[in-house]
């Protein structure tokens, strides 16, 4: 008897142990068991409570887990920024730098032109400057003398085209204003491709074409007057400099007018002409006119003919009566300017769009991080 009361009270025990640890379910029937008696009530609660503790500490040590997880994501970009300051220099991708130092050398090679440019109109200012004080300090009767030379020369110069020989009139006297440095013989404004007084010299070796506008010294000098016509030229598609390279987008009945002496004469474009380097003769004077010629190498680069630009004298009053159309709204510079600011509002718009899209994602991680924060308390 007592040994069937010991078996029942191990029975009893194991019934309980296993209870606890979730292997046996209670609604078991006491036959299947081999026990007649079932848990005491309080066995049960304290069965209950155990249970529900393993239960909570095991979601702590998930909620524990996770809470590291997100410290150690927070504490990286801090290594980071500390690991890069004692370095003293932020890594970067070699593409990353490739990518700036292409696109910075390609903004070098398209704004060169544009600067040169700038830097020789810089140059020729000076020059013209020094001819404007010139021309305010010369008398008028030095003036008057310097004026009736040129016409005599022009006559010269008619007389040579026409074989009948008159006294020669040395060039380099003519409109020599005495400033040996510039020797600017006047300056040209073309309105409709914004050239704005720019001075023309003596003569057209490379020197002188460098630095501006020539003279074609076997032409008239221009001064005006029947019988005359006077050879300007200028170099096209020069590197670092503009100067004749936009005439090719005139118009016929387009202005040009010549500053001289004190005078502006004005002159309205006829008539464009490709012609070669040798056909000299469509220069030539036309009896009875009065033409400036505006001469440069065409097409730009290669040089093989001479594009010449044509245009009549007309009273000084009735052109400053005529419109201006511009015509280099497509030139070099407006087109690399209106390039550039393009690009950069691209690129503002599409830098605006990651910063936005970045904060919106690190907004969407603080918020996660508050929830789990919460869950976690």
């Amino acid at each position: 008897m007592r040994e069937a009361s010991r078996q029942a009270r191990m029975t009893r025990e194991a019934i309980i142990k296993n209870f606890i640890d979730g292997e046996v379910d209670l609604s078991t029937k006491k036959e299947e068991l081999g026990v007649y008696e079932e848990p005491s009530r309080k066995a049960r609660q304290n069965a209950r409570l155990i249970r529900r503790e393993k239960l909570k500490n095991s979601v702590e040590e998930k909620l524990n887990e996770y809470s590291k997880t997100i410290k150690q994501h927070e504490q990286l970009p801090k290594k980071a920024e500390k690991k890069n300051k004692g370095k003293g220099k932020h890594k970067r991708s070699p593409l990353l730098i490739s990518a700036i130092l292409l696109i910075v050398f390609g903004m070098i090679v398209l704004l060169y032109p544009i600067v040169g440019n700038i830097l020789a109109n810089q140059e020729r200012s000076e020059a013209r400057t020094t001819y404007d004080n010139s021309m305010k300090k010369m008398s008028q009767e030095k003036k008057d003398a310097a004026w009736e030379l040129a016409e005599e020369y022009n006559k010269y110069i008619y007389s040579l085209q026409e074989g009948r020989v008159k006294s020669e009139v040395e060039y380099k006297k003519v409109l020599d204003l005495g400033d040996t440095k510039n020797n600017v013989m006047g300056t040209i404004d073309i309105p409709a491709i914004d050239i704005v007084q720019l001075p023309f010299y003596h003569g057209t070796d490379m020197k002188t074409l460098d630095k501006g506008l020539g003279h074609f010294q076997p032409s008239s000098v221009p001064v005006g007057g029947v019988n005359t016509r006077s050879v300007i030229t200028g170099h096209s598609g020069v590197k670092n400099q503009v100067l004749f390279t936009d005439i090719r987008n005139l118009k016929e009945g387009d202005l040009f007018f010549i500053n001289v002496l004190g005078k502006r004469l004005a002159y309205e474009i006829d008539s464009f002409e490709e012609i070669l380097p040798s056909e000299v003769e469509k220069v030539k004077i036309t009896p009875g006119r009065d033409v400036v010629t505006l001469l440069t190498c065409t097409p730009p680069g290669i040089n093989t003919y001479r594009l010449i630009v044509n245009g009549h004298r007309i009273p000084y009053a009735k052109a400053e009566k005529m419109p201006i159309n511009k015509r280099n709204f497509w030139s070099y510079q407006s087109i690399v300017l209106s390039s550039l600011l393009f690009c950069f509002v691209v690129f503002m718009i599409l830098y605006l769009l990651h910063r936005y899209f970045m904060k919106k994602s690190k907004s969407e991680d603080e918020t996660i991080r508050n929830k789990a924060k919460k869950r976690m308390k």
